[in-house]
């Protein structure tokens, strides 16, 4: 009798690879994106810190109080939180799409089934219409076709659940930001009420708390996603070794 080998099985892959293909986790995007996210929701609670104090002071100035000072300074914090906000924002998109192409990429190599391509996958999100489904899409796609090798019991495989809850949070953030938009535009130009301040600062409370709880969704889909296509490459590196080892 033998011994039985401790070397994982290589990963049955749906597809042989052209030379062009290469499998490998994309594990510094990830950590670049999840630090990015980090950073925006520490701003979301920032922001909701300042827009409460918008409306206790705006209310206070209702009142009659002499706080207009304060609410000025508030404001002048809430613009430059706003002005660093939409700077991460764009760093942030560039390096999610960076990295779903990648993943997206892996899973073609992974699976035989119909998925968005990498670049489909990572333009999605500014294709009018096709953004309110097409990034979803794409993770589904990477998500299955991942979790079938790096969990091969399939009661085991982690289900959509994360994914697809961060996905209805961003359409709900960005319908909330759709009206943000037009009240700003609306506005534009005019010297706000105190009444219109406090609504104003409701909503962003409202949209900060969704992006708050989106992003938080997004590191935990991007950090499940990149571990499993790390499982994948690690596993067909130990099998590749074992092959060496084999022939030698």
């Amino acid at each position: 009798m033998t011994a039985q080998s401790t070397f994982p099985e290589a990963p049955i892959l749906r597809r042989a690879p052209s030379p062009s293909d290469r499998f490998f986790a994309p594990v510094l995007r990830a950590r670049f994106v999840v630090g990015l996210l980090c950073v925006t929701m520490v701003l979301d609670v920032i922001g909701i810190c300042i827009d409460g104090a918008i409306i206790s002071t705006a209310h206070a100035l209702i009142a009659g109080q002499d706080v207009q000072n304060a609410l000025d300074l508030l404001q002048l914090g809430n613009a430059l939180l706003a002005l660093a906000g939409f700077v991460v924002y764009i760093a942030t998109a560039v390096l999610f799409c960076c990295w779903l192409y990648r993943v997206v990429k892996n899973s073609h190599i992974l699976s035989t089934d119909s998925g968005p391509s990498p670049g489909l996958a990572a333009g999605s999100f500014f294709i009018p219409f096709y953004n309110l489904w097409g990034p979803f899409l794409a993770v589904k796609f990477a998500w299955n076709a991942s979790s079938r090798l790096a969990y091969l019991e399939e009661s085991g495989r982690p289900a959509l659940t994360i994914p697809g809850l961060w996905w209805v949070t961003w359409i709900i953030g960005n319908i909330i930001g759709r009206i943000i938009l037009q009240q700003v535009v609306s506005s534009w130009g005019q010297q706000p009420t105190p009444d219109q301040l406090a609504r104003e600062s409701t909503i962003n409370i409202a949209m900060a708390a969704t992006n708050l709880v989106c992003a938080a969704l997004c590191v935990a889909t991007v950090l499940k996603l990149t571990g499993m296509q790390r499982t994948i490459e690690r596993d067909m590196r130990e099998a590749a070794l074992h092959a060496e080892h084999e022939a030698a």
